[in-house]
């Protein structure tokens, strides 16, 4: 099973969490950068997960991206 972690609690991290579980995967955590952004630091040095949807809005998906990217 793969372990997923979302980065965006909006309207397309749900979608993606939905399609995530029903396509088999597993969803072990889901943090929103525009209210806690230090969550962000404890998601991505979690050795556990194994992808991270981007699912924020335009403006911050870089930096978050180029986050996840660095951490492995």
């Amino acid at each position: 099973m793969i372990n997923c972690a979302i980065i965006g609690n909006g309207k397309m991290g749900k979608i993606r969490k939905d399609a995530i579980i029903s396509n088999g995967g597993f969803v072990s955590s889901m943090c929103d950068p525009l209210k806690n952004n230090s969550s962000i630091d404890l998601l991505l040095g979690d050795e556990e997960i194994d992808a991270v949807f981007i699912c924020t809005p335009n403006y911050i998906n870089k930096e978050l991206t180029i986050r996840a990217l660095e951490s492995g």
